[in-house]
């Protein structure tokens, strides 16, 4: 392949991954609409210019009959929900064959500094206010933001391991800072422990005594802080906490097989949209067991490849989206869809599954 078709491809790359910046911008149909003829196009060119493991296709085809027949068995709206889950599926999955093949470590890295800068740009108008980080988004809150921003990282951080890359110490530090100013409890606590991966994957186990008693004094101012101004204040007892508690109780053995309905089961839920603040919850719901085994059976898949620091990559994203509806199956799964087939291919490479 040709230096100016390698710089094409990269180019719609960086377009595409811009997609999940620009829905949660704009809030448009269109940009979920724009998906379909960047998915053809992926396809595309992943027949014509890859050569992909075939494995790759059946397991997906599994995944994707498995959840249409999922969808046809529960009692909720087929066709926006055949939309938002299965077509943005489809995206993710192209889109992260592209991202692997092409080494496109360094678009996501510009993504990430980008929407960080204006995160910072914004937070600067706004003169920090602990309310000016519900405003970046159209309708959705500034927990969203940092979890966007931990996404993108997390999808970064997973593709330097592939490219035996470090990760950016700088980078991870902002998003440490980005998650602070947001005031949100659980992006604080997963962008510290990300900037001690950075750490280690920098620096290596022996971090000296000086670094650590810093770590140690920084993580006790932070923590002043998070419960002087931050949501931590509030305790952990939140909404999210009922409707976890609404949802599981007086669930009938069909409903775990095949969801539930939150409109028959869950005040507290679709008082707030009907939005669950769980993506694991919104999975079963939708999908029902088959959802929650898939979401378990790619979580055993990357522990199986035996690659540690992928495996603890993924399970920061399911504890994140376990605080709100991220992915499964949304825009952001293509950090986890890049994390599975990567250790898919190890796996199979090893000829152990």
């Amino acid at each position: 392949m040709s230096l100016k078709e390698q710089s094409l491809i990269k180019i719609i790359i960086f377009i595409e991954m811009l997609l999940p910046l620009a829905f949660y911008f704009s809030n448009s149909s269109f940009v979920l609409y724009a998906t379909i003829p960047f998915t053809i196009l992926n396809a595309f060119l992943i027949f014509n210019k890859i050569k992909v493991n075939l494995t790759y296709f059946l397991v997906f085809s599994f995944i994707f009959l498995g959840l249409v027949f999922s969808l046809i068995l529960n009692k909720w709206d087929f066709s926006i929900q055949l939309f938002s889950g299965l077509v943005l599926l489809l995206w993710n999955f192209t889109i992260s064959i592209l991202v692997v093949k092409y080494e496109a470590r360094k678009i996501v890295l510009c993504i990430f500094c980008f929407f960080v800068f204006f995160i910072f740009l914004k937070g600067v108008v706004g003169d920090f206010h602990p309310d000016f980080g519900n405003h970046i988004f159209a309708e959705s809150s500034r927990n969203y933001v940092s979890a966007i921003l931990i996404v993108y990282y997390i999808a970064y951080a997973a593709l330097s391991f592939i490219e035996n890359k470090k990760v950016s110490i700088f980078a991870t530090v902002f998003l440490l800072l980005s998650c602070i100013i947001l005031f949100g409890r659980t992006g604080i606590a997963v962008s510290g422990v990300l900037l001690l991966y950075a750490i280690y994957n920098n620096y290596g186990a022996k971090i000296s005594i000086l670094f650590t008693i810093f770590l140690t004094g920084l993580s006790s101012i932070i923590y002043y802080y998070a419960m002087e101004y931050t949501n931590f204040a509030d305790g952990l007892d939140t909404p999210r906490t009922l409707m976890i508690r609404e949802y599981i109780s007086s669930i009938s053995e069909s409903e775990i097989i095949f969801g539930r309905n939150f409109f028959q089961c869950c005040e507290t839920i679709v008082a707030f949209g009907p939005n669950p603040h769980n993506s694991f919850i919104q999975l079963h719901s939708l999908y029902g067991l088959y959802g929650i085994s898939l979401s378990i059976l790619v979580f055993l898949i990357v522990l199986i490849s035996k690659n540690i620091s992928l495996t603890f990559l993924l399970f920061l994203i399911y504890f994140r989206y376990f605080f709100d509806v991220l992915g499964l199956f949304y825009f952001l799964d293509f950090s986890i869809i890049i994390i599975f087939l990567y250790c898919l291919d190890s796996i199979l490479k090893r000829g152990k599954l």
